[in-house]
């Protein structure tokens, strides 16, 4: 069986045989078909068969002997099969590869010195030619290798049948320059041809069998291979020209197929690029589909994050950069604050008033009209646009403190981004003064004042309120659910599509409830909790994230504390929140501040993080690693875990407004506990480990965090159906007191649970109540008190100093000095003695000042139905009168002592003076009255 041949051009010893011409006709080498380009008939062999070749030029095609057989084999697979089940970037970079190593290189070098391209480029050994013949012979070396089931499902390949002669596989496309198009991790997962000559059908081609029903290609941005710096990025129009400008300028040059396309941020992102240089083609400025382009790439990219820059250039030193740089000419490169200016100028050329559909505007004299008329754009044009505690706010994607994955974000928006979104919403138009004397009305850019005046308004009518962001559906306050992603004009949340959720019942029932918290249960059944009051604690953690914006009210914090390292409480709150929210938990290390052994909470510190999360929104935000055995907590905590506001100042601003606070407080540490009014804002979530070496033990279920990322919807939703179960059941009593400045979170969550047939999430508190270290010194403070008798009309500070010394020096041997005799030296069964030790527990003699201090600082708070309290003062020097009271008596219940002043102890009980002894911290928050 003969093999079908290939063919030769007529040379002067081998002419043609039907015209004998020695130039442009072809023969079969197994003379089998001659090309005639003349003649169409001749004496023996007939009438040829007419024809015309791709560029148009007619032939005649004679049989001047037998017909070659192929004996290629039959194509086992069909083209067709790409339309369905079109080759993954893996499959088609390995097809595209074992394609481009078959292929020659004639016309390369033409096409790409042309361009100034060097000879030693890497794209002269890159590049390929796609020939005209020989197709089928390339295609059956591919096959040979084993790739005919890919190339089935990769663009560009057929498998063809004719009506005469046996099926083959070859490749579409004009013959000309074959330009590989690499993704960001350098796969070739396109193909690119410039025909050449140039005809009808567009200046690039694409490599694609979707004519012949098979694999599509689909237009991608194109990362040139590259080894170098990738944190500054240029972005152009054009996979040859992002090539070209690659090679000649030194910058990683992204090309798009065209003025835009799909998948831009991503294919950055994954470069690592920090930097975008915008450099479209310089026609920017007249061309108003490329200043429309240039407008949308600064707005996407700035969004996006990225810091944007411009290159521009005079159009007769290139169109392009490739052009340009092949000129031997440099961009001017626009940085910082004057990109957005070059951005609205080249704006305007996009905003002409030619039907666009933006409105126009004209800027008069009357400035409140025009940014009242720009607002009202902005509002309707604009749908990324949202107002927030008094500022402008977009919503971006980034990681939070700490976070690793991306979570989108709300960020203020300054003047420049606030000119470029006015560009892109409005048409700007001036009356001008024309030389002869009238007026016409010309596009300008946003004048300066325009953006800085809009961006103080402080309220913006129209201009959608955002509350916060979530990645879950939201429980509206009636027990209604928003399901579709989007904003939430009830509640003012924007739901940003992440996870699939469950259909969440429209009616929950109790029955619904209990299951919805097995669900829950069912992932952390391996922990060890204390009681089951602290698996309820973390279930109401869970349920209050989720829930949170359906409760009016400020919600405590969460604390996880264990008695040995390793025991799973980070990974409690990871899991609660990503839960709840969808996103990572941004955290920081516990804040500490003060030498190594007098190290208290940095109340700066939290005031700051605090404000971060009010700008920003967080719905949650850990404070890990709180040292072990340490108590944490502070005033400052305390108010802001019982306020819905916060009106820190902004870093870097004079700026305090007043912010919506509801974020969602953590803890974490080892044996730690609340202090002093901190118990009771927080609940608590005990683990007590029962292994020597916790963090060795083997877990029969699932890895805590895994479960929550993989279960997100079905978890998420079973913690709004134990919500929305017991709203719809009419938040039925269930019989435990309301938690102090947490009702509507008692009443709703911690009930919920109860309801639902789980313990008291809040059971623990009762522990850390009776721990109390301030409860304790005021216990001890009412002891002295009554000891020294100061009850009824009450007494001095100075006077129940005075009367614990003259206890100490009525006990003093003989031969001991009064100064060196002190309080610790004194046996304990001296009663006002030993009840001032247990409220100074250092001090060596009473001190007027410090007692002073103290009883102003525990003034009114109640301990065994008792409470200290300033009942009046002295009739000379107005000096503070203390005594012991019960619960229930008035403050300043006793008449005013008519007494004189209390000698050297005038200054004790002077109401709002603080102890020099005490330190500046301790003073402040303590509370002065």
């Amino acid at each position: 069986m003969s093999t079908k041949s290939s063919w030769r051009d007529a040379t002067p010893t081998q002419p043609c045989v039907i015209c004998e011409d020695t130039k442009w006709c072809r023969a079969a080498e197994d003379g089998g078909a001659v090309i005639c380009r003349r003649a169409g008939t001749h004496p023996t062999y007939g009438t040829g068969v007419e024809k015309t070749d791709k560029s148009g030029a007619r032939y005649f095609l004679f049989r001047t002997g037998p017909r070659a057989v192929s004996d290629a084999p039959a194509p086992i697979h069909s083209h067709t099969e790409g339309a369905a089940n079109p080759a993954s970037a893996e499959e088609r970079d390995r097809v595209y590869r074992a394609f481009l190593k078959l292929l020659g290189s004639t016309g390369v070098g033409p096409a790409l010195d042309s361009r100034g391209v060097p000879d030693d480029s890497r794209l002269r050994k890159w590049y390929r030619s796609l020939p005209l013949q020989g197709r089928a012979k390339i295609c059956r070396r591919m096959i040979a290798d084993g790739l005919e089931p890919l190339m089935a499902r990769t663009p560009g390949f057929v498998a063809k049948t004719p009506e005469k002669g046996n099926p083959y596989w070859t490749f579409t496309g004009r013959p000309g320059l074959v330009i590989p198009v690499t993704d960001h991790a350098g796969r070739v997962v396109a193909i690119i041809v410039r025909p050449e000559p140039a005809g009808s059908g567009g200046k690039y081609l694409w490599f694609s069998s979707k004519k012949q029903g098979g694999a599509k290609c689909t237009q991608c941005v194109h990362a040139p291979r590259w080894k170098g710096d990738t944190g500054t990025v240029r972005l152009t129009e054009g996979v040859l020209k992002a090539d070209v400008a690659s090679e000649l300028g030194g910058v990683l040059t992204v090309g798009m197929p065209g003025l835009s396309a799909k998948g831009i941020v991503t294919a950055l992102r994954h470069l690592g690029a920090q930097t975008v240089r915008l450099a479209l083609d310089a026609d920017a400025a007249t061309n108003t589909n490329v200043a429309r382009a240039v407008v949308g790439h600064f707005r996407k990219l700035t969004r996006a994050g990225f810091t944007v820059e411009l290159e521009r250039w005079d159009a007769k030193d290139g169109k392009g950069v490739d052009d340009l740089l092949a000129n031997n000419k440099t961009p001017e490169l626009v940085t910082g604050p004057a990109v957005a200016e070059a951005i609205g100028s080249i704006g305007q050329s996009a905003s002409e008033p030619d039907g666009s559909g933006r409105p126009i505007i004209r800027v008069t004299e009357k400035e409140g009209d025009v940014v009242r008329a720009v607002v009202a754009a902005l509002a309707a044009g604009d749908h990324d646009l949202y107002q927030k505690d008094g500022e402008l706010v977009a919503v971006v994607q980034g990681p939070g403190p700490n976070q690793s994955g991306l979570a989108p974000r709300i960020v203020p928006l300054t003047a420049p981004n606030i000119r470029t979104r006015i560009t892109d919403a409005v048409t700007l138009c001036q009356l001008k003064n024309t030389p002869d004397g009238g007026q016409t009305l010309t596009c300008i850019a946003p004048p300066q004042w325009l953006a800085v005046a809009v961006k103080d308004l402080n309220h913006w009518p129209g201009v959608r309120p955002l509350v916060g962001i979530t990645g879950s559906p939201v429980l509206r306050p009636d027990g209604t659910v928003h399901q579709e992603p989007g904003y939430d004009p009830a509640t003012g949340l924007l739901y940003v599509a992440g996870d699939t959720f469950d259909p969440i019942p429209e009616n929950p029932t109790s029955a619904d409830a209990v299951a919805a918290l097995g669900k829950l249960r069912a992932g952390v059944s391996q922990f060890p909790w204390q009681e089951p009051s602290d698996r309820a604690a973390w279930l109401a953690e869970v349920i209050t994230v989720a829930v949170r914006h359906a409760i009016p009210g400020p919600v405590p914090g969460f604390f996880h504390t264990a008695n040995a390292p390793s025991s799973g409480k980070t990974a409690l709150v990871k899991a609660s929140v990503h839960i709840g929210t969808g996103f990572e938990v941004p955290f920081e290390s516990y804040p500490l501040t003060g030498r190594k052994n007098e190290r208290s909470e940095d109340v700066e510190e939290i005031r700051k993080l605090a404000t971060t999360c009010a700008i920003e929104a967080y719905p949650a935000f850990l404070l890990d690693n709180v040292p072990s055995g340490s108590n944490f907590g502070s005033s400052t905590m305390d108010a802001i875990l019982t306020s819905t506001v916060n009106s820190g100042r902004q870093l870097g601003t004079n700026s305090a407004p007043r912010r919506e606070a509801t974020t969602v407080w953590f803890w974490t540490g080892n044996n730690i506990r609340p202090v002093a009014d901190t118990v009771r804002r927080t609940v608590a979530v005990r683990l007590y480990s029962l292994e020597e070496r916790p963090e060795e033990r083997e877990y029969t279920g699932p890895n805590v965090t895994d479960w929550a990322q993989r279960n997100r919807g079905e978890l998420f939703t079973a913690a709004l159906t134990v919500a929305a179960a017991y709203i719809r059941a009419g938040r039925s009593p269930v019989g435990v007191k309301p938690m102090g400045s947490f009702e509507a979170w008692s009443e709703l969550v911690r009930s919920a649970l109860i309801w639902a047939g789980e313990a008291d999430p809040c059971s623990a508190r009762n522990e850390y109540v009776s721990e109390d270290t301030d409860r304790e010194t005021i216990a001890s403070l009412i002891a002295l008190l009554v000891a020294t008798k100061a009850t009824g009309a009450g007494k001095t500070a100075a006077e129940i100093a005075n009367a614990v010394a003259d206890e100490l020096n009525g006990s003093r041997p003989q031969f001991e000095k009064e100064s060196t005799w002190v309080l610790r030296m004194v046996p304990s069964d001296l009663p006002m003695v030993a009840a001032y030790r247990a409220v100074f527990p250092h001090a060596d003699r009473p001190d007027q000042n410090q007692l002073g201090y103290r009883l102003r600082k525990y003034k009114g708070r109640i301990v065994d139905g008792k409470r200290v309290t300033r009942v009046g003062e002295t009739a000379r020097g107005k000096v503070a009168l203390w005594a012991v009271v019960d619960a229930g008596m008035p403050q300043n219940a006793s008449p005013a002592d008519s007494r004189g002043d209390a000698g050297n102890g005038a200054r004790a009980g002077i109401a709002g003076e603080d102890d020099p002894h005490i330190p500046y911290s301790e003073s402040l928050f303590g509370g002065q009255f």
